[in-house]
């Protein structure tokens, strides 16, 4: 969303393409890229932040790159080398923290998170997650090229009070909490494994955080997979579309 233009723009990642409308869903312009992403931004003036972590061959950029608001190249803020040869999971690396600060969560350096502010990208944080990806589940030429160093963030959300940071590498999973008011931190370890068959898989999944608001939602499968969830939406059927959910920020 660019509220200064009043546009929203969507990411077709199937098309490799950015359509852009009015606030009114009137179609405005599109703009075809080459490259595959995982993640993007809009920056004030209307040009766009494209993040991609992983490695898809030595012709795919990755890192992080600016393009302007009809797709051409900019600037390239931090790059991966080719060397490093993880692929992650689907996840989101880029926050709207307000109108004007961007925060990316770093890959290859693992615990660093960056913020974006006109036109420049500095180390703002870091955090130790002390995961690690076993030996057991390493592939040869595949995603694990470096059992002693790779782990892959499976989430990234702040806002000007919060940042929560989430790690695993498939068999333990911790939860990075930090409140930068007060300077707390806490950690939330867990067995990976175990969380994803338990009832935390019904909880709203997190797809977005946008200046303090943090956008979730439920599929219906979730919803019916659940006593407590069914009472509270009795109409949900498994033809039903996701629950959208949107929290504001809350420090009690």
């Amino acid at each position: 969303v660019l509220s200064s233009k009043k546009e929203v723009s969507i990411l077709d990642c199937n098309l490799n393409r950015v359509l852009v409308y009015s606030y009114d869903g009137v179609f405005l312009r599109k703009f075809d890229f080459k490259d595959f992403i995982h993640d993007f931004a809009v920056l004030p003036n209307g040009n766009y932040l494209f993040m991609n972590p992983d490695f898809y061959g030595r012709d795919t950029r990755r890192g992080l790159w600016e393009l302007d608001s009809l797709g051409n190249f900019v600037n390239q803020y931090f790059t991966i080398s080719d060397d490093y040869l993880h692929v992650s999971i689907n996840t989101h690396y880029l926050v709207h923290i307000s109108p004007e600060i961007i925060g990316c969560q770093g890959i290859e350096d693992f615990d660093y998170i960056y913020h974006y502010k006109n036109g420049t990208l500095n180390p703002e944080y870091k955090f130790k997650t002390d995961i690690v990806v076993p030996n057991k589940i390493k592939k040869k030429g595949g995603r694990w090229s470096n059992p002693n160093k790779e782990y892959t963030k499976t989430g990234y959300y702040e806002s000007e009070r919060l940042l929560i940071l989430t790690a695993t590498n498939f068999e333990t999973g911790v939860k990075i909490v930090y409140d930068k008011k007060t300077k707390t931190l806490f950690r939330l370890y867990s067995d990976y494994l175990q969380r994803i068959k338990s009832a935390d898989n019904y909880l709203p999944y997190f797809c977005a955080c946008y200046e303090g608001k943090y956008v979730m939602y439920l599929d219906a499968a979730s919803v019916l997979n659940s006593d407590i969830l069914k009472e509270k939406f009795p109409t949900i059927t498994s033809d039903s579309n996701p629950i959208l959910l949107i929290a504001n920020e809350r420090i009690d």
